[in-house]
């Protein structure tokens, strides 16, 4: 991304935003917050423990149950919290808790019984055997076998052949009960609540909050994605393996996105068949009410595209995500896009072409084929037209017809030989979006080859 001169006298470029958003770290306190207030209450209640390892381990209890509960908040696309810290810090929080939540809780019976390895070891089998039989924690034991199981079928969700609407039915539905139970657990064995009943509203509370945000993420959001559909305008090919959706907002719905966010289109008749996916959107807001999707043929939804017909009704939730420009500013903007990743990409170069004619833009555009690229026209015309735009295909398959090109993938070198000047790095935007496997790699490249973090901008469409 060899910029020139002209990149660094130009004074850095800011765009507004529209949202208010707090940023990754301040998320993440507020959550640490909200799930310690039980267990600091819990601190008041007096309670004589044997010994420090039971009184750590009840605290971790009562920390982990009230994870588990908020589990629910951060995956039922509240438009509230995603507006508030984004849908990518969310659902990022959500996967990395939820692993360590399946943790601590497959070790918590052992955890019960550990201290009698140090003052009564010839009884850690009875015991152990006791936690899981006697009447009085069925519930706990039912949850913690549920937990497992489900647990297990996330992990192995894609080698199983589970499709996509029937993981997210059964993770949803799993998982709620495993916290019912759970809170039918505490209640019934936990000493807090035994000393201080009031203590056992906290779970009350938090289990039926879980409950009706599932309750929501199954059946309510449904209902409002039904009444918000656009019209089908034409599907086609874009490449040999992707797809162009366009939409009219025929019914001036209330829309209004930054270019680069994604939203939930789904086909079906109604919502509750949860058919619904996430796609980036390829079109710059100027463009609405029309809305263009870019969408690679990978998955069960993808591969009945062309089945659809024009004047189709197509369900949109949306927009979500911070892949835009909104609320940043840089002297040049690089895009990383491999694959599907085009897709936001486009909608960042068509909503940036018409004002930043000087504004330096480098589009780094890897795939396996050149019969897999997508609106060259366009951005052969980009380039002809803007005087510092340049596209650097990069092929795994090298074709003679694309002209010059990189033969191979996103290698460090590759991505060093189009990296502004190290002096230049910190005033530029990075955008990367690709499979999770390549965003994942060249975001670990870029750091290594010294750019900062904070100016990469990346999603992790996990959900």
């Amino acid at each position: 991304m060899a910029m020139g001169s002209s990149e660094r006298e130009l004074p850095a470029q800011a765009w507004p935003s529209r949202r208010g958003r707090i940023g990754a770290r301040t998320s993440l306190i507020l959550y640490c917050v909200a799930i310690l207030i039980p267990a600091i209450l819990s601190l008041s209640i007096a309670y004589q423990w044997n010994h420090v390892f039971a009184s750590i381990v009840s605290v971790l209890n009562i920390v982990f149950m009230a994870m588990m509960l908020s589990q629910f908040a951060l995956s039922s696309r509240g438009r509230w919290l995603y507006r508030l810290m984004g849908i990518d810090h969310a659902m990022s929080l959500h996967r990395r808790i939820g692993e360590w939540i399946a943790i601590f809780f497959f070790l918590h019976p052992f955890l019960i019984v550990l201290p009698r390895l140090w003052f009564a070891p010839e009884l850690v089998w009875s015991d152990l055997w006791l936690s899981f039989t006697q009447t009085s924690v069925a519930t706990g034991v039912y949850a913690w076998m549920i937990l497992i199981v489900w647990t297990l079928v996330s992990i192995a969700k894609a080698k199983a052949g589970l499709s996509f609407e029937a993981w997210r039915y059964s993770h949803t539905i799993g998982f709620g009960v495993v916290a019912v139970l759970g809170v039918l657990h505490a209640i019934d064995v936990g000493r807090h609540g035994q000393l201080q009943p009031l203590f056992n509203w906290i779970w009350i509370a938090g289990g039926t909050a879980a409950v009706l945000a599932a309750l929501w993420g199954l059946t309510g959001r449904a209902r409002a994605m039904d009444a918000r559909t656009f019209r089908l305008v034409e599907v086609r090919k874009a490449s040999a393996s992707d797809w162009e959706l366009v939409l009219e907002n025929d019914l001036r719905l209330p829309f209004a996105f930054e270019a680069g966010q994604f939203a939930w289109i789904g086909a079906t008749r109604s919502a509750l068949l949860r058919d619904e996916h996430p796609f980036s959107i390829a079109s710059a807001p100027s463009e609405l009410p029309v809305l263009r999707f870019v969408i690679r043929e990978l998955g069960d939804f993808t591969r009945q595209l062309s089945r659809l017909k024009p004047g189709s009704r197509i369900r949109v939730d949306g927009p979500y995500g911070d892949f835009s420009l909104a609320g940043r500013s840089a002297r040049g903007v690089l895009l990383i896009a491999g694959g599907a990743g085009i897709a936001p990409m486009l909608g960042l170069l068509r909503d940036l072409a018409p004002d930043q004619a000087r504004l330096p833009i480098r589009l780094l555009y890897g795939n396996r084929t050149a019969s897999q690229l997508v609106a060259q026209d366009e951005l052969r015309a980009l380039e002809a037209r803007l005087p510092d735009f340049r596209q650097v295909i990069a092929l795994e398959q090298t074709d003679a017809a694309v002209g010059a090109h990189h033969h191979g993938r996103m290698d460090p070198d590759f991505l060093k030989a189009h990296l502004p000047p190290h002096e230049e790095i910190a005033g530029c935007l990075i955008f990367v979006c690709g499979p999770p496997v390549m965003v994942e790699h060249v975001v670990a490249h870029l750091i290594r080859l010294g750019v900062p973090k904070r100016v990469i901008v990346y999603e992790e469409f996990g959900f």
